[in-house]
């Protein structure tokens, strides 16, 4: 059995109050006269006449106006990624808006898919629904039903122990099919 000391809180309370007051005269604290720096003087106002002056406009620059948003652009089709956790088949479905694809069992709806023009950070977004095919009947279940973004698949996931479902691009030329 180990026993502590009656020292150790003792020792250990000061060097953290040690550490600590380092920090606080380090980043902010008080400051010794020898390293405190004054600041600068403001700057002197021009000296003449009418003509040394500066005029209004060239006093104050205009604040650069913000880069336009371009709004969305819609597209036809989008380029999905599906995997199977347990076989690790990764299948890669090209799906037409309003269309459904299947990988396995899992039915993948795509409703809408919106990116921003190339000008601007590229992005996709694609509205999707996602079900999984159960029993003979082909009954579904629903397993995600929102917005999926391309650049950030952890914003809007689906949670499921067997399937993975991510969007890669919004596409143009969609044919329907998948690898």
């Amino acid at each position: 059995m180990i026993r502590a000391s009656r020292r150790a809180p003792r020792a250990l309370g000061l060097a953290l109050a040690f550490c600590a007051g380092i920090l606080w005269a380090e980043f902010g604290g008080a400051q010794s006269p020898a390293v405190w720096i004054p600041p600068p003087p403001p700057p002197a106002p021009p000296v003449g006449g009418a003509a040394d002056e500066v005029p209004p406009a060239a006093r104050t620059a205009p604040a650069p106006a913000p880069p336009a948003e371009s709004e969305p652009v819609a597209y036809r089709g989008a380029i999905v990624q599906t995997l199977d956790k347990i076989t690790g088949r990764v299948r890669q479905l090209v799906i037409e808006v309003d269309q459904t694809q299947r990988a396995g069992l899992v039915a993948v709806t795509l409703r809408a898919c919106r990116a921003r023009p190339d000008d601007n950070l590229p992005d996709s977004a694609a509205f999707l629904e996602v079900n999984e095919v159960r029993g003979e009947d082909g009954t579904l279940r629903r397993l995600f039903t929102g917005w999926m973004f391309a650049s950030t698949p952890a914003a809007s996931a689906l949670e499921h122990p067997v399937y993975d479902v991510w969007l890669v691009a919004c596409n143009t030329s969609s044919r329907g099919s998948s690898r």
